[in-house]
């Protein structure tokens, strides 16, 4: 539009042109309109030109009276950037809206170079609030309660900016109320009387705030309890209402309930076995069948799946009232029947019951000389009462007793082919089957009768010097002879000087004191006597006593018979025996106590070192370990069934046991640590021993089982080579915690810990007397390694060996009348024995390796008459006199004084 023709201005006056936009092409920027003046070159623009699209106007100062127009700016004619306009149109000058609304917020802008400004060029602020956001429209829900200076800012490309403002009122909105919530437990939940609820409404919230408080009522009439989460347990049953009511920053409180149900306390089943009956025994691969029932106070009768069968040792059996099994292990069970009502309370009830394997006994016949000539065998197997059950016959290959119930059993071998005596036959066996068991090796020794007639001297020939005193034993083995095993073996010596002495011993070796017996020849006799008291004879040998040229006396025999008498009456003569050390021309030479493994001792002559044992006078040296690492420092127990050794086969050194046979050879310690030096108590219920397990060498006791170590000693120094005091009260030891090895004796329960030797050089290796008196032991205190003795108190040593070889490892004899140890006086160590005081020397072995360490076995003092006094404390060594009375006081005991009324009579 154009003003009307004829208007006049007076310059300078502004021209205000009005247009509508709507009008105008697409392309045109209506911000870029300009008016223009008619002149000489046509329309001309004027600079100043202000376009507002908004208003729909244009507007420019004109220098007077022409012909105007409005027309876009020409592209050539250059004018500075000018600002936007901006057009606040929502909200309007004072607005109020409510905390929370959404508020829109519009505008327009534009600009004469960039056009309509959109998005970021559009900024919103709050005088109260900062930045809002940018574009337009842009609605806003955050703005915060009261008044406000809505402002917009259009900036274009070139930052040059224009606003726009409006007033704005937010009021604040009322409080709201929170949302309480219990998440735990759930609505209409079941819970048993007594039983802990644990309450949970940490689920609550608020909308508008935060909760401050939460308040639990659980319906029951207890005291409210504050907190997010709660427990409670009801004393009662009932159904019961529980309120949660929180409490927000505003005051305002919202609240949720929920029901529960407490029920009395659930009462578990009883469970009942009709079958299996307990103790039951059944044959292996049996079918075996389990009936039972239960019933609940809630629930009834229980059946199916509610209840369960089980063994200790095969584990589930099945489920219901009636299971069957016919695989059932063989061994003990203890069959459990478990029922489980509908809330998982059970009950069980059991059985023992026993499936048995098929056991069976075997083992051979064997015989200990090469004269037997029986041809069969009978074995008979009977119950633990006696009462016969089976009879196999057998040659020496073996026997054997299949498909037995496991119990208790009798087996007995017996002559078969001189019926009715058992002849030489060792005396039956009691075993005892577990179930499933195969005994093997249950072997039964055909006796030879053994006679052996020795004498106590250490060379050969053995001379006995007139007027000196030796003792001559005559050992007989008179085992199941008769039908009942021999209780006690007795003989006698008869010769022509009237010296006729009567013995009685228990299978022992019998003595004569033979020193006053004339130069002649006599008849040497024992009885046997079975188990109800008869005594039989048997005519053992007749002997001589022979002068020799140098005036000496010589032993020498010649065998005549070996009878007995039977029950019957009659004479039974013995055909398959053997004779030992009893000969024709020669003299004898058989040491005392060579009927039995009297040493132990260790040797390398197989490659290492390993246990052997061998009789008094070293013969029947037998090899009891076997093992391809070190095997030594063997110990017998006091009762002699037992050997205590060290062991290195299990990687490190340990104590082991074995039986005096070798059998049974069993670890002990069983520690990381070196264990060894194992010493047995004098009762045989403990072993010292030495072990590193705490650092360095102490001395340490346990049970003969391995059980309950415990250290004596923690001087942090070696500790070893324990040796227990007779009585059982002390133990002696060596020790290097002043310096250098001494000897040192302490309580068994390792206080009171005194040193008895105090010397330079080493003593070691203590060995304490049978009498409790004295201790023998190893010392250098003389130059080299030698044995002394001295007093329990460490007083009065004195050296009894004086060999420039090493004399080491003492052990004393039963009795404490020898001592035997170990030397390399002769190249090489080998084991000897000497008497107590030193003389006496004798060596036991000749090996070419190492024999060493040797340990005596434990004896009981001799008791010739067998009436329980010892040889040492009887008035009268020759006939029984238990009660050692003494009527005149002479020092006779009366059954062998000529006059026991007389002192002066003997």
């Amino acid at each position: 539009d154009f003003a009307p023709d004829g208007l006049v201005f007076e310059p300078p006056a502004l021209l205000t042109l009005t247009f509508d936009p709507d009008t105008l092409p697409e392309e045109t920027n209506p911000f870029d309109l300009m008016i223009h003046v008619a002149g000489a070159q046509g329309w001309e623009p004027i600079a100043k030109s202000v376009a507002d699209p908004f208003a729909g106007t244009v507007t420019a100062p004109i220098p007077g009276f022409s012909i105007y127009g409005i027309l876009p700016r020409p592209p050539d004619f250059a004018v500075p950037n000018r600002k936007p306009l901006v057009l606040l149109e929502a909200p309007s000058e004072g607005s109020v809206v409510g905390e929370g609304e959404t508020v829109e917020l519009r505008a327009r802008a534009g600009d004469a170079e960039d056009g309509w400004l959109s998005g970021d060029a559009l900024a919103w602020a709050s005088d109260l609030d900062g930045a809002l956001g940018t574009g337009s429209p842009l609605g806003v829900s955050t703005l915060s309660a009261g008044g406000h200076t809505i402002t917009v800012t259009a900036t274009d490309s070139d930052g040059a900016s224009r606003t726009a403002s409006t007033t704005l009122t937010v009021e604040a909105a009322p409080n709201g109320a929170p949302t309480a919530e219990i998440t735990a437990p759930a609505d209409g939940s079941v819970f048993q009387e007594g039983e802990s609820v644990a309450f949970d409404g940490s689920g609550s919230s608020d909308a508008d705030g935060s909760i401050v408080s939460h308040l639990w009522d659980f319906g029951d009439g207890s005291a409210p309890v504050a907190g997010a989460t709660a427990t409670h347990a009801y004393p009662s049953a009932g159904t019961y209402t529980v309120t949660l009511t929180v409490e927000d920053d505003g005051g305002a409180t919202g609240t949720a309930t929920i029901t529960i149900t407490v029920e009395p306390p659930n009462q578990p089943p009883t469970a009942t076995i009709e079958a299996p009956a307990d103790g039951d025994v059944y044959p292996e691969g049996s079918t075996v069948t389990f009936k039972g029932t239960a019933t609940d106070p809630e629930d009834g009768a229980l059946t199916g799946a509610s209840l369960e069968w089980t063994s200790d040792l095969d584990g589930a059996l099945g489920t219901g009232s009636d299971v069957s099994s016919s695989t059932l292990s063989v061994g003990t069970h203890t069959i459990t029947l478990t029922a489980t009502d509908g809330d998982g309370a059970t009950g069980s009830a059991s059985v023992s019951l026993t499936v048995q394997g098929a056991s069976s006994i075997s083992g051979k016949i064997v015989r200990n000389g090469s004269r037997s000539t029986f041809s069969n065998v009978r074995v008979e197997l009977k119950d633990d009462s006696g009462a016969p059950l089976d009879t196999v016959e057998t040659d020496l290959s073996g026997y054997s007793f299949t498909d037995l119930p496991s119990g208790s059993y009798v087996v007995a071998p017996v002559r078969a082919d001189m019926p009715p005596y058992r002849r030489f036959v060792t005396a039956s066996k009691n075993v005892s089957l577990a179930p499933g068991e195969s005994l093997t090796g249950l072997d039964f020794d055909f006796i030879v009768p053994t006679v052996q007639l020795r004498a106590d001297c250490p060379v050969s020939p053995c001379r006995i010097a007139v007027g000196g005193r030796t003792s001559v034993s005559l050992e007989v083995q008179l085992d199941d002879i008769l039908p009942d095993p021999v209780t006690r073996a007795r003989g006698s010596l008869t010769w022509p000087s009237s010296l006729a002495s009567y013995v009685r011993g228990s299978k022992a070796p019998t003595f004569w004191d033979v020193n006053a017996l004339s130069e002649s020849s006599g008849t040497l006799t024992a009885d046997d006597t079975d188990a109800g008291g008869s005594f039989n004879p048997v005519t053992l040998i007749n002997v001589s006593l022979e002068m020799t040229a140098e005036g000496n006396r010589c032993l020498g025999g010649n065998l005549v018979s070996l009878q007995t008498t039977a029950p019957d009456g009659s004479v039974i003569e013995v055909l398959d025996f053997a004779v030992i050390g009893v000969t024709t021309s020669d003299c004898l030479n058989v040491v005392a106590g060579a009927g039995s493994n009297d040493f132990t001792f260790t040797t390398d002559r197989d490659g290492n070192q390993e246990i052997y044992v061998m009789k008094a006078d070293g013969t029947g040296q037998t090899r009891l370990t076997s093992n391809a690492v070190l095997d030594n420092l063997p110990a017998w127990s006091p009762d002699g069934s037992k050997i205590a050794f060290r062991s290195r086969r299990d990687g490190n050194d340990e104590v082991y046991v074995m039986n005096a046979d070798g059998s049974a050879q069993t670890n002990l310690t069983n520690n990381a640590a070196v264990d060894s030096w194992p010493a047995w108590s004098p009762d045989g219920s403990q072993i010292a021993f030495v072990s590193g397990r705490d650092g360095n060498g102490e001395v340490y006791v346990m049970n003969a089982d391995g059980t309950s170590p415990s250290r004596l000693t923690t001087s942090g120094a070696a500790d070893g080579e324990p040796t227990w005091s007779p009585d059982g009260s002390r133990i002696a030891f060596r020790s290097f915690r002043d310096g250098n090895a001494e000897i040192y004796v302490m309580s068994a329960d390792g206080t009171g810990q005194t040193r008895l030797t105090d010397n330079s050089v080493v003593d070691e290796q203590p060995a304490w007397s049978p009498d409790g008196s004295r201790i023998a032991f190893v010392s250098g205190r003389d130059g080299n390694s030698e044995i002394y003795v001295m007093n329990a108190d460490g007083t009065s040593p004195s050296r009894l060996t004086t060999d420039a070889a090493t004399d080491e490892a003492p052990a004393w004899s039963a009795d404490g009348s020898q001592l035997a140890f170990y030397s390399s006086r002769d190249g090489n160590a080998e084991i000897y024995v000497m008497n107590a005081d030193g003389t006496g020397v004798m060596r036991l072995t000749n090996q070419s390796r190492l024999d060493f360490l040797p340990d005596w076995a434990a004896g009981t003092p001799s008791d010739q008459d067998g009436d329980g006094v010892a040889n040492g404390a009887d008035n009268c060594l020759w006939f029984p006199n238990a009660s050692q009375s003494d009527s005149d006081g002479d020092g006779a005991g009366d059954v062998c004084d000529a006059d026991p009324s007389d002192s002066a009579v003997q």
